[in-house]
């Protein structure tokens, strides 16, 4: 936060200052005194305050960044309370213009077995915001999964596609050993035929902006014979021992997102 380094600056202006004063005290009984210590004396006090020039400046650079940030946050509350929008919390605030992309956490992002059956009924991706800086910022939104089978004909690719508002996000964070994020864990519209899905994930802040994420996850799809479709429901499952690979490598990704194809489904409609 910004106050607190404000005031902790302050201080130790303040102790600068008082040990100038004192310096330059020192020097008035001197008169005739040794030449040597007065050039000490003095030579302290041009890096003392050289040292006062620095901080003000660091004052004045947190000051100034202290309320373009105030002028941020009533500038986005005014836009919510005209869009007639829920205005974020104060917490919300802080946070809310940190938030420069969306990661999926691939040690936690797999098919998973709930039932105890042959292969994957359910579907568990992690989120996580972040800044511009790679690190975590736990801010709930709108989240948008939809998952893909390439391998299928393209009316049947579609494995299902779910939508989380903002309440519903902060209910799902989750924090361990390997990872924090938002864990969202999804019934399969459509069971996947092939060991690999892919699946595209949109973060929506509050005040609108929209993040995109695509990746490649290991799934072990049902036999045929035992394939089936349902709602989302399930008890909680973090998948285990298994890897996925980025959909930087994936040639569906390439279809799904670079398709010229004027028949070419949003990933969300």
């Amino acid at each position: 936060m910004l106050k607190p380094r404000i005031v902790r600056t302050n201080e130790r202006l303040a102790v600068l200052w008082r040990t100038v004063a004192l310096a330059f005290l020192t020097l008035i009984p001197l008169g005739c005194g040794s030449r040597r210590q007065t050039d000490l004396l003095e030579a302290r006090l041009r890096d003392q305050e050289d040292q006062l020039v620095e901080m003000q400046r660091e004052v004045n650079a947190a000051t100034a960044e202290r309320d373009r940030q105030e002028r941020e946050n009533l500038d986005l509350r005014n836009r919510l309370a005209e869009r007639g929008a829920n205005l974020p919390t104060p917490e919300q605030s802080d946070v809310l213009f940190r938030v420069a992309g969306i990661s999926i956490n691939k040690m936690l992002s797999a098919g998973i077995d709930s039932d105890d059956r042959p292969g994957d009924d359910m579907l568990a991706v992690m989120i996580a915001p972040h800044d511009e800086q790679e690190d975590l910022v736990k801010l709930p939104g709108t989240v948008e999964i939809a998952a893909y089978d390439m391998t299928l004909p393209e009316d049947r690719q579609r494995l299902g596609s779910w939508t989380f508002d903002a309440a519903q996000t902060r209910e799902k964070w989750h924090s361990g050993i390997v990872g924090a994020g938002f864990l969202f864990q999804v019934k399969w519209d459509r069971s996947p035929s092939a060991d690999e899905v892919l699946v595209h994930v949109r973060y929506t802040t509050i005040d609108g902006r929209q993040f995109d994420k695509t990746e490649t996850l290991l799934v072990e799809p049902p036999p045929a014979d035992i394939r089936s479709f349902g709602d989302d429901a399930g008890v909680p499952v973090l998948p285990t021992g298994r890897r996925s690979r980025s959909s930087d490598d994936s040639a569906g990704r390439v279809r799904l997102l670079n398709s010229s194809s004027d028949d070419q489904d949003n990933p969300f409609e």
